[in-house]
């Protein structure tokens, strides 16, 4: 038997442009975090999953509807994540695991996981559906906010 158990690791990426892309023929994936914070509370409002360093490059429909009056007075956050898997006392980084499609794979049911977990409130696929595989996440925050920071979801 063959057990993994995911680390959802939210640790903030910056990308600063330049003239050559630093990141050609590299795979990122992971998992964007959208939260809004009001009176002081950090609520999660979107869970989706990132293939490429370009999600957000032409901007995104949540962007969109985080311009709802709703949202108005709220400060508005993104966390780029990186996926690693805890198994035999190694770190796994989701990049490494090999073919590509299963990394993929995974890259989804993480993604169902979290979302079927937290039910964000601008997600609408997968939240109420549970997941076909359940995993065991633990999402750590290593930013200041401390959103999330020591949570696990269980599915």
């Amino acid at each position: 038997t063959l057990s993994l158990c995911p680390y959802f690791v939210n640790q903030p990426r910056t990308f600063q442009p330049r003239k050559t892309n630093l990141f050609s023929g590299l795979n990122i994936w992971g998992q964007d975090i959208i939260t809004t914070t009001y009176n002081n509370v950090e609520t999660v409002q979107y869970v989706g999953k990132t293939q490429n360093t370009n999600r957000f490059k032409g901007g995104h429909s949540i962007s969109l509807k985080l311009h709802n009056p709703l949202y108005e007075g709220h400060i508005k956050r993104i966390y780029l994540c990186s996926v690693w898997f805890y198994f035999n006392d190694e770190y796994i980084a989701l990049e490494w695991i090999k073919p590509e499609e299963t990394a993929l794979n995974l890259l989804d049911i993480i993604e169902s996981n979290i979302i079927y977990g937290l039910k964000p409130h601008l997600n609408v696929q997968k939240k109420n559906t549970p997941p076909q595989i359940g995993f065991n996440i633990h999402i750590q925050n290593f930013c200041d906010t401390k959103v999330l920071n020591d949570e696990f979801v269980f599915n």
